[in-house]
């Protein structure tokens, strides 16, 4: 397994080319290792199976553009009255969110009842990357995820074995030979990024309100973005 630091000049090329030979590579965030993989049905089957995981299961993503993803809940929900503007979307950043995008109909390997969650990084190498792969992945990816609403994020979870009694992998020398073990190319180190101390917060967007669903480091920050009584109790 190759490994690439995150503010290397050549990790977009070298991750393109390792989704080449296995639609799933290691990423380690901040806080955690992750697994990203490609925005289709060959993605999916790959994290099923690096994973071993059971079919059924709902997957997040990496959000690169902070509009297509607020996009694909337009046409179903009014607007989110406290989100003014693309800008607003910056004063989420350093959460996962969640979002209605459909009824609650809608199931796929990316959506639970009509929502899926994506974290949206702060901007910086991690975001670049996404961004770029966003991009590349365009003619790819499977608009049937989204209800036929085109986002070609890369498919995004936590790196471990699916209901492993320790939890997602936080070790470099453990995802290490997890990579190796599963077959995974790359490994994308990022160390040199601060560390948060913890679990992104998850953010549930609601045209009603934002509802905390798990908290995290920087939440605070980010309610204080916003007036009071945008946030749900």
């Amino acid at each position: 397994m190759k490994e690439i630091d995150i503010q290397d000049s050549s990790v977009f090329e070298e991750a393109m080319q390792a989704f080449e030979e296995n639609p799933v590579i290691l990423i380690q965030f901040p806080e955690v290792f992750g697994l990203m993989a490609l925005p289709n049905q060959i993605g999916v089957n790959g994290l099923n199976q690096t994973k071993n995981r059971l079919s059924g299961k709902y997957y997040g993503s990496v959000i690169g553009s902070a509009e297509k993803f607020f996009g694909m809940q337009e046409d179903y929900y009014e607007d989110l009255p406290y989100l003014k503007g693309t800008e607003d979307y910056k004063l989420l950043e350093g959460s996962i969110l969640r979002l209605k995008i459909s009824g609650p109909e809608l199931n796929s390997a990316a959506v639970c009842e009509g929502s899926h969650q994506s974290l949206l990084f702060k901007e910086g190498p991690i975001r670049s990357l996404f961004r770029k792969l966003e991009q590349a992945f365009e003619p790819i990816a499977d608009s049937s995820f989204y209800g036929g609403k085109v986002f070609s994020a890369p498919l995004c979870t936590s790196a471990n074995m699916s209901g492993h009694e320790n939890g997602s992998i936080v070790d470099l020398e453990i995802a290490r030979e997890f990579g190796k073990r599963q077959g995974i190319p790359l490994l994308i180190r990022s160390e040199s990024l601060p560390v948060p101390g913890g679990s992104f917060p998850v953010l549930y967007l609601q045209n009603k309100g934002i509802s905390v669903q798990r908290k995290g480091p920087g939440l605070e920050e980010i309610k204080a973005r916003f007036p009071s009584e945008v946030f749900l109790h």
